[in-house]
């Protein structure tokens, strides 16, 4: 695959100015600009669909919709990006917004305006150093197996981080704020019990047929995953109906083919996690089927949450765990 660099800029002007500089020092692959927060985040997702990552992001802070740290705090907080490097060019270089940047996770910080230096010189050095000397990771030619499971723990972290934002939306309404607040710290156990396995399974462990599958299966998860957060962002302040709807469709999200196939595949390499994480599913389906119950007399939602407790309950009476034997 093509080597490619994120650039989050929303100065044309300095944009074309790195793509210059990036051709002629000889990088060999593209440079893909972004003058928005959300344009950065839209390049960003097509990792999480699949695509390979960038070998380089490189933002700046100040941006129309919002910081460009929100940006190095996603990219360090996402399995599937965590390894990218990630370099800030700011003129915003007081200290504060430095030190922040690096306790986000930030590789580089390079003002736009260095003492005794001037832009091209910064731009250069950036490129001469990340890209010219350093190793950077090719995340996408690694093991699919794995970078399937990464992918599977992207997708936890983000709806967890989507049901904080739902209790935060709701948080002047005690007993659903609570609800989502619970939900999020499952899912955050969910991927924890999937970075189990990350060093466990391997390509050579899984039939290629199985990895298609399992593959085309995720990609279609993270567009409905994509949707409910496009969805919040264009209306973030949803009452308990709206919320249990996105939480439903979150739910809805992965069939219940990949989850059997996911777990059975995971099975072999730790019998003892895939039964916490069947009982860890199977729970968090009550807890949901109850939250609808007490929230909401909306018989629509009582009835999908009922479908989901009923899918969740066959798994753990497939993959849960055994009761040990009376002595």
């Amino acid at each position: 695959m093509d080597r490619w660099i994120l650039y989050v800029e929303d100065e044309p002007g300095l944009l074309r100015l790195a793509e210059a500089v990036f051709q002629k020092l000889g990088f060999p692959g593209r440079v893909e600009g972004a003058a928005s927060l959300g344009e950065a985040r839209a390049a960003l997702a097509r990792v999480r669909g699949g695509d390979e990552p960038p070998s380089l992001v490189v933002t700046d802070v100040g941006l129309p919709d919002g910081s460009g740290l929100e940006l190095v705090r996603e990219v360090k907080e996402d399995p599937l990006m965590r390894a990218v490097p990630v370099v800030v060019l700011s003129g915003s270089a007081t200290p504060e917004t430095v030190t922040e940047a690096y306790a986000l996770g930030a590789n580089a910080f390079f003002s736009k305006m260095p003492a005794g230096g001037d832009l091209l010189t910064t731009m250069e050095s950036l490129v001469r150093c990340w890209l010219q000397h350093a190793e950077l990771p090719r995340a996408g030619a690694g093991d699919r197996a794995r970078w399937a499971l990464a992918r599977a723990v992207a997708y936890e972290t983000r709806v967890a981080q989507i049901y904080l934002d739902l209790a935060r939306a709701l948080r002047d309404d005690p007993e659903a704020c609570a609800f989502w607040l619970d939900l999020a710290l499952a899912e955050g156990n969910h991927a924890n019990l999937l970075r189990f396995f990350e060093t466990l399974i391997a390509e050579t462990d899984v039939a290629r047929v199985v990895l298609d599958r399992v593959e085309s299966q995720l990609a279609q998860v993270e567009a409905c995953i994509a949707g409910v957060e496009l969805d919040l962002a264009a209306r973030p302040a949803p009452g308990r109906h709206r919320g249990l709807d996105l939480t439903l469709r979150i739910e809805e999200c992965p069939s219940e083919e990949l989850i059997l196939t996911g777990l059975a595949v995971l099975l072999p390499r730790g019998p003892a996690a895939v039964a916490a994480l069947a009982e860890s599913l199977a729970e968090h389906t009550t807890r949901i089927v109850d939250g609808v119950k007490r929230l909401t007399q909306d018989g629509d939602l009582h009835r999908r949450a009922q479908a989901l407790l009923a899918r969740s309950e066959a798994l753990r009476d497939r993959f849960g765990a055994t009761p040990a034997p009376q002595h």
